[in-house]
């Protein structure tokens, strides 16, 4: 069922829901089509083709790319090599993940604490929490932003690496 303009009236342009390559709308459709929110993945570009199939038609890859790139802008995307061939897709940016980490941090009093990485996103303190079960590699690029912020240094431990919040 489509949306009619009544008798006399005219569109300007099609709404963004018409429009085949609208980025941001196409942009969700991208991240739906991957892992848990709480993973990053990656993928090559020809493989998001596929993943966008049940749109009507078929995507040519320059919209992949516009949409791509959009996400890109947005933190939600990087691109592993310099061809644009392959790339990271976040549903959160690190920063998000990192400012989630330092709100449970500073909620529940536990600034110059120290952690392992797997107590932060393993134990049983932040089972109830969005970021526990977050991958490493995401969960290192948040206590990165928060370290640029002088809000966590991560530190070496005898069994691995930790986090220390301030």
């Amino acid at each position: 069922r489509g949306v009619r303009p009544s008798a006399g009236v005219r569109w300007r342009h099609p709404p963004s829901r018409c429009r085949p390559d609208h980025p941001p709308a196409r942009g969700g459709l991208v991240k739906a089509a991957c892992p848990e929110p709480r993973d990053a993945s990656s993928a090559p570009v020809p493989s998001v083709s596929a993943s966008l199939t049940p749109l009507p038609g078929k995507l040519p890859l320059e919209s992949i790319q516009v949409v791509l790139e959009e996400l890109r802008k947005n933190g939600n995307l990087e691109w592993l090599d310099k061809n644009k061939t392959s790339f990271l897709i976040m549903w959160r940016r690190p920063e998000e993940w990192g400012k989630l980490i330092y709100q449970w941090v500073s909620k529940n009093g536990l600034t110059n604490s120290v952690f392992t990485l797997y107590e932060l996103v393993s134990g049983d303190d932040t089972a109830d929490e969005e970021f526990h079960g977050l991958d490493e590699a995401m969960l290192l690029r948040a206590l990165q932003a928060l370290q640029q912020e002088h809000k966590a240094e991560i530190i070496t431990l005898d069994d691995g690496r930790g986090v220390k919040f301030f």
